[in-house]
């Protein structure tokens, strides 16, 4: 064609001899070429908070010890868990989210 494209990936895979004879193609890149990228964190807070805690459809659980900085009951029982929102309802996080740290 006059835009430099190959017609023949145009047309259906029964159309041309020319498409079925593509193979498809998989690249695999062994960690021992890459040994970089397991190391890389996020670097913005929000990629931070997900490391750390694991943010789930915008929703992190947190232990009660972690937003009040201390312990919750002392009686030995451990607290449920508090579901936090991450939204831009919340002053801070709507401003440092993307901020990197």
């Amino acid at each position: 064609g006059s835009l430099g494209l190959d017609q023949s990936l145009l047309l259906p895979a029964g159309a041309s001899g020319h498409a079925e004879s593509i193979p498809p193609r998989l690249v695999l890149i062994d960690r021992q070429v890459d040994l970089v990228t397991p190391m890389v964190t996020q670097l913005t807070y929000e990629g931070l908070i997900d490391e750390i805690f694991g943010v789930k459809h915008s929703y992190v659980d947190i232990d009660p010890e972690v937003a009040t900085g201390g312990p919750v009951d002392p009686g030995g029982q451990r607290a449920p868990k508090i579901k936090v929102a991450l939204n831009s309802n919340d002053a801070l996080y709507g401003e440092v989210r993307d901020l990197n740290f």
